[in-house]
């Protein structure tokens, strides 16, 4: 069993305006260069709506809450991508 190889990359703001798949696809190239599995952890689902809705599609990408990720995300994911805040409120919680 493999696991996970990347690393957490840390975004001020991920949020858009309106949801579109196409954006978010070329922001996640900009930030991460491992694609295969993103673990995306946002603040909320109502801060961040349209974020939620841009990359729920997308088959190589899982969008949680902080009250959400599991160690079992954690582990499966080639790269994570979150925000300071989200990241607070997982290290709050693990402690």
């Amino acid at each position: 069993m493999k696991f996970a190889e990347g690393i957490i990359t840390l975004v001020d703001d991920m949020k858009f305006n309106t949801p579109k798949t196409q954006d978010f696809k070329k922001m996640l190239n900009n930030i991460s260069d491992n694609t295969r599995r993103i673990l995306l952890i946002l603040e909320g689902r109502e801060e961040d709506h349209n974020t939620f809705l841009s990359g729920k599609n997308l088959p190589n990408v899982v969008i949680l809450t902080p009250q959400e990720v599991m160690l079992y995300d954690v582990l499966k994911a080639t790269s994570i991508i979150a925000t300071p805040e989200a990241m607070k409120q997982i290290e709050g919680a693990l402690i």
